[in-house]
């Protein structure tokens, strides 16, 4: 086991247009230790007390338009944030059975928050950053397991956050809640002779409790082909496959797919291809989310689709 000893930290800011001088000497102790069960068995803790100091644009005193509808004035007189952070981290392999574990689990937990106090009037917005002593908590679970059947690769991953905090919106403080959950499932070859080629699924779950509550739900199918033929022949296949439900369970989807195929000697500087984007021509694609404060449904205007035919040479 081991113990690393605390940094102190001197941060010390100044304004241009009225000056300002803090100052402060800040304990950050962290604590690391390892264990191994055998040589390919392992797990890890670490543990660390930090303080991030804000940024220059947090501190500037001046009003700064961010967006169209929104205004922003940084704080002189912000300090820094202070928060513990841990994670327990386990691995293990077996080479024999081409398995490996791999799981991580985290905890964040700030004491003190710099976070934006939000006054909304109609569609405006007007963001100062403040300093409180409202506790914010994420807590996290990551875990994957990998496996060799036969000639492919098989891989399931899970993702789970939480993460509670505090908003001030309109002098209105307010207590939220945002999760997410994730589960990907990913197959692949895995034999040199063999073309490579992957496929995956992906279903997510997202929750926002606040003033409003609100959640989405993802289902996301990816593939993607690399193929060696004739010796001179290479083919390329990318394919994005997004479905989204929302909370009053209305659903949009898409799916794109990009695909390649070049010819070119071996040892010869002279190369041919013929790329498509965009082969199923679609033109919008849509996806949900939110912010802190914000649910959003945002459309993404694609192009259409392209067909280019190249002839490159290399010097």
């Amino acid at each position: 086991m081991k113990l690393t000893n605390g940094l102190w930290l001197k941060k010390q800011t100044n304004q241009i247009s009225r000056e300002q001088h803090l100052s402060k000497t800040l304990l950050q102790p962290q604590w690391n230790s390892e264990y191994e069960f055998n040589k390919s068995e392992t797990l890890n803790f670490n543990y660390k007390l930090e303080n991030n100091f804000p940024e220059v644009s947090q501190l500037a005193s001046n009003y700064t338009l961010q967006n169209y509808n929104l205004v922003y004035k940084g704080n002189g007189l912000l300090q820094n944030e202070q928060f513990h952070t841990a994670n327990l981290r386990y691995s293990k392999m077996n080479m024999y059975r081409g398995i490996t574990w791999n799981a991580m689990a985290n905890f964040n937990k700030k004491i003190k928050t710099i976070r934006n106090e939000i006054q909304l009037d109609g569609i405006d917005q007007f963001n100062t950053p403040i300093l409180s002593d409202n506790p914010e908590t994420t807590y996290g679970i990551n875990g994957s397991f990998s496996k060799r059947i036969y000639r492919f690769n098989l891989k399931l991953n899970t993702r789970f956050n939480w993460f509670n905090y505090s908003q001030i919106i309109n002098s209105v403080i307010t207590t939220n809640d945002r999760n997410i959950q994730n589960f990907g499932l990913v197959i692949k070859t895995a034999y040199r002779k063999w073309p490579d080629f992957s496929i995956g699924y992906n279903k997510g779950f997202s929750q926002l409790s606040g003033l409003t509550k609100s959640n989405f739900q993802t289902d996301a199918i990816n593939a993607d082909a690399n193929v060696n033929f004739f010796k001179s022949w290479i083919f390329k296949l990318e394919y994005e496959n997004l479905k989204n439900t929302n909370n009053a369970n209305q659903s949009n989807f898409y799916d794109i797919a990009n695909a390649s195929l070049r010819y070119q000697k071996k040892n010869s500087p002279l190369g041919f291809e013929l790329t498509a984007n965009n082969l199923f021509d679609n033109k919008l694609k849509n996806d949900y989310s939110f912010s802190d404060y914000v649910i959003s449904e945002r459309n993404t205007y694609l192009l259409p689709r392209v067909i280019l035919f190249s002839i490159s040479y290399k010097l």
